[in-house]
């Protein structure tokens, strides 16, 4: 059993808690710590506890919950998840943002169950490396630049005159 602490803004309560009750039912003992305003409170960080950093719109503008994540990142400790569509700053997306915008609470969802192996990796220190390298990626989408899909496979298939054709004027 880990421990986890999971931090929100005070806006994000009914998520945070379809979160904790979801790794609880894992058997994580989990803390939680709802942010409100922009102020100086630090939750105090455990040794060998994950940070849940679950963030949103309204989470975007507590300076307080980024310094915490920023720390938790620092140590190898996070594990970011998104509520809804805002980006994280960069200080949250140094390892695998957990895309929860959509995810209706059940605990045997894919999505789900990636997220929870990301916070037992993190769980004890496994280090953010670890993490990276074993988290699933998510690619934006293909964006229609077929002129330089097809140089690129006719350019790794060898035929040499069938680019000129397709590039010529």
């Amino acid at each position: 059993m880990g421990r986890v602490l999971v931090a929100f803004a005070a806006a994000d309560a009914g998520p945070a808690e379809r979160v904790a009750d979801g790794l609880r039912a894992g058997g994580q003992e989990v803390l939680l710590a709802g942010f409100s305003a922009p102020g100086p409170r630090q939750p105090s960080l455990e040794p060998g506890a994950c940070v849940v950093v679950l963030w949103s719109k309204a989470a975007g503008a507590l300076p307080g919950l980024r310094r915490l994540a920023q720390r938790a990142a620092a140590e190898g400790r996070l594990a970011a998840a998104r509520l809804d569509t805002t980006t994280p700053p960069p200080a949250v997306r140094l390892g695998p943002v957990a895309n929860l915008s959509d995810w209706g609470g059940r605990v045997d969802s894919r999505r789900w169950q990636g997220f929870v192996r990301h916070v037992g990796q993190t769980i004890g220190g496994a280090g953010r490396e670890t993490a990276i390298a074993q988290a699933p990626v998510e690619f934006p989408p293909f964006k229609g630049h077929w002129r330089a899909w097809a140089f690129l496979l006719l350019l790794l298939s060898g035929t040499g005159a069938g680019l000129w054709a397709l590039f010529r004027p």
